[in-house]
């Protein structure tokens, strides 16, 4: 039991100072597009705003107002804010906020 404990140990040392050496993760910076929505696929669950196509996942959350707002309900028209992380030429959307409705 005590040979476990100190094996344990050990790795957590060793991996604590791979850690250090190799130095902190890089963190993506999250890419902003902000526009009028220009065509939406409910069943893909993507927009595309100001030429860039946004994917929605089960993860995003879209507000409106500080409210939670359905993808269902938005519209080509509709003027958002979507912050995310680019995945080659597709922004996988972390947030999604909608400033206006659409006409």
């Amino acid at each position: 039991m005590r040979k476990a404990g100190i094996l344990t140990l050990g790795f957590v040392l060793v991996a604590s100072t791979l850690a250090l050496a190799v130095g902190p993760i890089p963190v993506q910076e999250c890419v902003r597009v902000e526009g009028a929505i220009t065509a939406i696929d409910y069943e893909a669950q993507w927009i595309v705003v100001a030429d860039v196509t946004v994917q929605v996942t089960p993860e995003t959350v879209i507000r409106m107002r500080g409210k939670p707002f359905p993808f269902e309900d938005l519209q080509v028209g509709m003027t958002v804010a979507a912050c995310g992380l680019m995945d080659e030429d597709v922004l996988v959307a972390r947030r999604v906020t909608v400033r206006c409705g659409g006409g």
